[in-house]
């Protein structure tokens, strides 16, 4: 007489398949939101920086906005969608410098991004 409790090999197998499996598709969701945001960081630092080259190569003043989830330089708005940050307001002058240091926090999908900009030079630190 067989005793019937348990699991056989197969079944076994068969559960184990089934959670890989889904551990796989919520892993490459998780991957890609977080790449996603991480391109949108890049967007943001490129936008500081042209802001920056943009005001020493064409001896103007560039107003920079950062509110929610828009940059805004010289009233031209560029949305970054998967990033929150704390609104902040600088500018550079006809030099390409700033007159105080800024602090630039971001968050996106688990993560918290802080940027600098130092007083005089402007240069971007992250």
């Amino acid at each position: 007489m067989l005793n019937n409790k348990g699991f056989t090999l197969i079944e076994m197998i068969l559960i184990l398949a089934i959670v890989c499996m889904l551990t796989a598709i919520f892993s490459i969701k998780l991957t890609s939101y977080n790449a996603a945001t991480n391109l949108e960081v890049v967007k943001l630092k490129q936008t500081i920086i042209k802001s920056k080259l943009d005001s020493t190569y064409f001896a103007k003043k560039n107003n920079v906005s950062i509110q929610d989830n828009h940059i805004v330089v010289n009233l031209k708005d560029e949305a970054i969608n998967k990033l929150s940050c704390r609104n902040t307001k600088f500018s550079y002058n006809l030099r390409g410098h700033i007159n105080k240091p800024v602090k630039l926090e971001c968050s996106g999908y688990n993560n918290l991004y802080n940027f600098n900009l130092s007083i005089g030079t402007g240069i971007l630190y992250e």
